[in-house]
């Protein structure tokens, strides 16, 4: 039976036990890959949960019906760094992957950045390559590395740091 890939759009609070679902099962199977832990988020409220998705700033990958990816996108508050936003949590469900949805998710969110931002950026554990080289299709760039980033049961990663100046 073929895959039937669905729509990638933003996720609404309605959502919030499907992101929840997918967002923990990120954060127990890869742990070392986001800056949140399984323990902090299991203990969020859905109402909190909720309001984050009423913010608008999650995105959902879809395969027929079900949630299979998600990507979340924010900007920079500060004068100086509106220009910049963040690309972060991103994850896919094992059966989405190597179906060209991470791309698709990706390019999704940049797209809608493009009127808002003029460069996103994102962090990526320096061992993660299936993600390094999704980030590299996307046209991000390399431009550092951050030594112990995060500290993921007792031991430190490193990340790469990553940015995309749209519009080039």
């Amino acid at each position: 039976m073929p895959i039937v890939l669905g729509p990638i759009r933003k996720l609404a609070p309605a959502e919030v036990v499907s992101f929840r679902d997918i967002r923990l099962e990120a954060l127990s199977r890869h742990p070392e890959a986001f800056c949140a832990s399984y323990k902090t988020a299991a203990a969020e409220p859905c109402a909190a949960t909720a309001q984050r998705l009423a913010a608008g700033g999650v995105w959902g990958a879809f395969m027929e019906d079900t949630l299979v990816g998600i990507a979340q996108f924010g900007g920079r508050a500060s004068d100086h760094q509106r220009h910049r936003g963040e690309l972060s949590g991103v994850y896919l469900r094992n059966c989405a992957r190597g179906t060209g949805l991470a791309d698709r998710l990706v390019e999704t969110v940049l797209d809608f950045a493009k009127d808002r931002v003029e460069c996103v950026e994102l962090k990526v554990d320096t061992t993660n390559e299936p993600a390094i080289r999704l980030y590299g299709r996307c046209g991000f760039q390399t431009y550092g590395t951050e030594p112990r980033a995060f500290k993921v049961e007792g031991g430190y990663r490193d990340a790469f740091l990553m940015a995309k100046f749209l519009g080039e």
